[in-house]
């Protein structure tokens, strides 16, 4: 059986997918710490431009899920086709809801194409110090 590269890209999508459904079902802060994430792109070179345009949609729409309280993308200098997200959501219920929202699902299905590696998604909780 010969496996075709789209075979291997679309059997990457679901892993991706299906590690990042696990992640979030199991993450879970119960403090009401607001949550902050940090996302690394790399668009293959060919497709900057096509990432800079779906980027900017999927950060307009985000910023109208509830519970969205920042949203940055950032785009590197130096090599214009990397990208950082930083977003920060209210509650750790409102970045789940906002991952299981239609816009962030297309988001990804549109994105998973132009990668040129794997995306770099790190979930993080403000950390508050003790009075």
């Amino acid at each position: 059986m010969r496996i075709t590269r789209h075979l291997l890209l679309r059997l990457f999508a679901v892993s991706v997918a299906l590690l990042f459904l696990v992640t979030t079902l199991t993450l879970g802060d119960e403090t009401g710490r607001p949550v902050v994430t940090v996302i690394h792109i790399d668009a293959a070179p060919d497709f900057t431009q096509s990432a800079v345009t779906l980027l900017t949609g999927f950060r307009r729409d985000s910023l109208r899920d509830t519970g969205a309280k920042t949203f940055q993308v950032l785009q590197e200098l130096d090599r214009p086709n990397h990208f950082t997200l930083v977003e920060e959501w209210r509650t750790q219920k409102d970045y789940e809801d906002h991952n299981l929202e239609a816009h962030t699902r297309h988001f990804r299905d549109q994105l998973q194409p132009m990668l040129a590696s794997p995306f770099d998604e790190r979930v993080h909780a403000e950390l508050i110090a003790a009075p």
